[in-house]
């Protein structure tokens, strides 16, 4: 082989000191990934002889991926470099923490990786050119010698992406940053995710829009829906509806700016209309603007998603949904930001005890979730509450209330409904079905009239082509409620028809 051939991967020689130092600094200890690594293909990496002797006789000495103590290393090393491994044990200077080492580890590492891979390929080219009729086979070979040594080469990406994210003791977590809090209580902090859930019209849009609202400039008397946040850094606020129609997003924002009395929006406020896009282009557009946004403004203070369902082209594609909230959750904390994500309740589960939210999507943006805020109404009065978050709840029978103010023309803060309907938290079901529009059901009545098991059939029948479970017994204690509001009639002989009102 032509020594010619091959890259100058030479690496500083103080710098082989100071990884080889840091590991004979801690006996008993387990190797970091890289270490490991470049250990185990000792003494490739070092161009220093006597700490190449050295590397070599601590992977000799290596047991169940321990650091061995200088004895062991002392009894496995060529004795001319035993006054080398005294000198570099003793010297303090020559000495990192693990996790430092480990980072620093990753020139080295790949620097023999890149060694090795050149040397093949360049055998491989010398033996084509001193034997051009065997040019094939070389190839062939070469190319199973690449195959075999890359299989078990580590990905320093990998290594890196390992090293940063190992948890380490020592290291003490940053405080508790709270970005979004409701009623005092810590809902949102930087990457992470919120998600926002309810049946349609419950006000999930003024919910959010009251949260944005918080974030700037504002009289301390402003109706906030109980939400309170700040920005004194002037980080940016993304906001992206794909729900509504562009006028109801212009009002959205409109309506943010009459809560706050503002006139304008701060310059770091980015509110973008995404409704009639599609998926792809729209998650491609989120993430751009994410950037666009930090880069301007020198960070993020949150994001928002209204209608997180619309960056998705399939709910129920676990892979497209997974690969998703991930990204997501890396963007989140990329950042150092929350995302609030507002998503529906399948429309077959509202009227269940514990409604699903849409699809595969939904579920796994719940589970990813810090903090599931949920959105219940009841005569026409909202209330936000959560039991499914990593901190304090907000029991539904103490959650804060708004509701519709003609006058204003926004949703504004009210009063809680009654604690009897507020301890569930919602409507039950059957009173949920019988306040339905029921008008294709009693429309298709039998006009001779039908037994209670046969118009609780009928029912039952409707309700599953909307995608409704309520069992049969369920239905039958519909019945009764429909009679009462005059949507059913029934007869002396126990027969039910079509009612007035209908």
């Amino acid at each position: 082989m032509n020594p010619s051939l091959l890259p100058d991967t030479s690496v500083d020689t103080f710098h082989e000191r100071v990884i080889i130092g840091s590991i004979l600094g801690a006996p008993g200890q387990h190797f970091p990934h890289n270490l490991a690594a470049l250990i185990a293909v000792a003494p490739a990496p070092f161009t220093d002889p006597a700490i190449a002797a050295i590397a070599t006789a601590i992977r000799t000495a290596t047991k169940n991926g321990t650091i061995p103590d200088l004895i062991e290393i002392a009894h496995a090393l060529n004795p001319s470099f035993l006054l080398h491994l005294n000198t570099l044990a003793a010297d303090p200077s020559a000495a990192l923490p693990l996790s430092l080492a480990d980072h620093d580890a990753l020139p080295l590492l790949k620097s023999a990786q890149g060694h090795h891979v050149t040397a093949l390929l360049a055998e491989a080219w010398q033996a084509s050119r001193d034997h051009p009729e065997a040019a094939l086979v070389v190839a062939k070979n070469a190319i199973t010698s690449l195959q075999s040594v890359t299989a078990g080469m580590a990905d320093p990406a990998s290594l890196r992406l390992l090293a940063e994210r190992e948890f380490d003791l020592h290291l003490d977590p940053p405080p508790l940053e709270s970005v979004y809090t409701l009623q005092n209580k810590t809902i949102c902090t930087p990457g992470n995710l919120t998600s926002i859930t309810s049946t349609i019209k419950t006000g999930k849009s003024s919910a959010i829009a009251a949260m944005m609202g918080a974030v700037m400039p504002h009289p301390p008397d402003a109706d906030l829906l109980s939400f309170s946040s700040q920005n004194p850094q002037s980080l940016a606020l993304v906001h992206f509806d794909s729900e509504q129609a562009e006028a109801d997003h212009w009002h959205l924002v409109q309506r943010i700016l009459r809560r706050i009395s503002l006139t304008a929006p701060p310059p770091w406020f980015h509110s973008y209309s995404f409704v009639g896009v599609s998926a792809r282009i729209t998650q491609t557009a989120f993430f751009d603007a994410l950037k666009q946004a930090a880069d301007s403004h020198g960070g993020i203070h949150s994001a928002f998603l209204d209608g997180i369902a619309d960056l998705v082209s399939d709910v129920n594609d676990a892979a497209e949904c997974n690969d998703f909230i991930a990204r997501l959750m890396d963007a989140a904390r990329t950042y150092h930001c929350p995302i609030i994500g507002v998503i529906h309740f399948n429309p077959g589960s509202a009227l269940t005890p514990t409604p699903k939210t849409r699809g595969h999507l939904g579920s796994q943006f719940e589970r990813k979730s810090e903090t599931n805020l949920q959105l219940d109404k009841t005569n026409d009065v909202t209330t936000i509450w959560s039991d499914k978050q990593r901190r304090a709840p907000i029991p539904k029978h103490s959650g804060p209330s708004f509701t519709w103010d003609d006058e204003t023309e926004m949703h504004r803060s009210c009063d809680s409904p009654p604690t009897s309907q507020r301890k569930t938290g919602r409507t039950s079901q059957i009173q949920q079905i019988a306040a339905m529009n029921s008008h294709d059901f009693t429309a298709a009545c039998h006009p001779s009239g039908e037994g209670l098991n046969e118009i609780a059939q009928r029912l039952e029948s409707f309700l599953a082509s909307l995608y409704i479970n309520a069992s049969n017994s369920t239905c039958k204690r519909v019945i009764p409620l429909l009679v009462a509001n005059g949507k059913l009639l029934k007869d002396s002989n126990s027969l039910y028809f079509k009612g007035p009102n209908s």
